[in-house]
């Protein structure tokens, strides 16, 4: 939300590839402000960062950051009429009572679909892994014991997905657990930092450079980095718990 002229990059992507989901990950601070925009540019979904909606614990995790920009952020999507507004928040051990119910009431009342995703030892989270990791099967059983047994949805390769009755209103809730319940041999994700380089996994160790910002790659350039770095993918499902020291963040989306 920071890049300078997102509006008209939504717009040419929409252009060039009208038949693509295209979807933003975002805190959603500044949605108020751009929603309605980059909704009629062509983007299609808004992913919104949100581990919980209790104010002392979001200024506590975000360093100073404030709720309320958040949920003005949730609603302008809301009215700007997106086809798809998620809710992600990484399971933590400290916030698991209020963080699991507190979230789930919200995602009920608002109709957003909320997704919870096991912290991963990978950047910062590394530092928080050994006492904050809560497990998905874990988390489930605490969601089960407040809300009673879920329907369960069609689920994705990455993302097993549940509906919850609250307070007479659906809760649909997605549970991401990398760590736990490896999705390996169904991924077929690749990202792209900011830099031109290409990584095949979150836990890779390498990457394979498509050009930097002054360098514009050729098309052989491109297939070429692609290919070797889906073939890649093989291999690193093979490295057992190895999980780089880089920040999520400079890994790119």
């Amino acid at each position: 939300m920071l890049r300078v002229g997102l509006p008209a990059l939504v717009r040419e992507l929409r252009r060039l590839l009208p038949n693509a989901e295209l979807a933003m990950t975002t805190n959603g601070t500044r949605l108020p402000a751009a929603a309605a925009t980059l909704r009629a540019h062509g983007l299609d979904a808004v992913n919104i960062s949100l581990d919980t909606t209790d104010p002392a614990h979001f200024a506590r995790l975000t360093r100073g950051g404030r709720l309320d920009a958040v949920l003005a952020g949730i609603d302008a999507a809301r009215r700007a009429g997106f086809d798809r507004i998620r809710l992600n928040a990484v399971l933590l051990r400290s916030l698991r009572g209020e963080q699991l119910s507190g979230l789930v009431h919200f995602a009920a009342s608002c109709g957003c679909e909320l997704r919870f995703l096991e912290l991963m030892p990978i950047g910062a989270g590394a530092l928080l892994y050994a006492r904050e990791r809560l497990g998905a099967d874990e988390a489930l059983a605490e969601l089960r014991r407040a809300f009673g047994h879920p329907a369960e949805l069609p689920s994705s390769s990455n993302s097993r997905r549940y509906r919850f009755d609250v307070d007479g209103k659906s809760a649909i809730v997605g549970i991401i657990a990398p760590v736990s319940r490896p999705f390996c041999t169904g991924c077929d994700r690749l990202r792209l930092d900011a830099h031109g380089r290409l990584y095949p996994c979150l836990r890779s160790p390498e990457a394979w450079e498509l050009g930097s910002s002054s360098d514009c790659p050729s098309d052989l350039q491109v297939e070429i980095g692609l290919r070797a770095a889906m073939n890649r993918k093989h291999a690193i499902q093979a490295i057992d718990r190895v999980w780089p020291a880089r920040s999520m963040a400079a890994t790119g989306g």
